[in-house]
């Protein structure tokens, strides 16, 4: 595993990607959608590099092979993209296509185009910190009306769970 060269780009293009969702088109009812997992993924990024020397652009024609073209995976320092945290830090990418040059002379222009592998999880996890749990309250109003039992499951912790049961 290599890290893609720390050559700041003259512009960055950047796709937001894809949620983790399948769609089924039912007949009559509309689609049915169902989110596969917490991940927004195929983030992709395309940098520009314009008038740039022969040498960066050898840095990027060997990073591109140590990485056997686009089947490799690499990191790609956060400095590349303005030290903007796009993705997690440990977030892998992948070229998406081979990079295209264009010759003017002693200058080169590049584009290069890179996927993120794991992009965002967009899983919120609440934590309450060093909350401490009130005391225990007991009542006599109940606000349930229909067939026993009623359960509401708070949490996997026993003192949180509250069952209702008609007898």
């Amino acid at each position: 595993m290599t890290t893609f060269p720390t050559l700041y780009p003259d512009s960055i293009t950047f796709d937001h990607g894809l949620p983790q969702v399948s769609e089924y088109a039912a007949f009559g009812v509309g689609p049915i959608r169902f989110r596969n997992s917490n991940l927004v993924n195929s983030q992709v990024f395309t940098l520009e590099y314009q008038n740039i020397q022969q040498s960066s652009v050898d840095l990027i024609r060997d990073h591109y092979i140590q990485n056997q073209g686009t089947a490799g995976s690499f990191a790609v320092p956060s400095s590349i993209f303005g030290g903007i945290n796009l993705l997690d830090a440990n977030s892998r990418y992948k070229y998406a296509e081979t990079p295209t040059e264009q010759h003017f002379g002693v200058y080169f222009s590049l584009s290069v185009t890179l996927q993120a592998l794991e992009g965002v999880d967009t899983l919120s996890i609440l934590n309450g910190g060093s909350a401490t749990l009130p005391s225990e309250e007991s009542f006599s109003s109940i606000a349930f009306e229909g067939t026993a039992p009623f359960i509401l499951n708070g949490s996997s912790s026993v003192l949180a769970t509250m069952t209702l049961n008609a007898s």
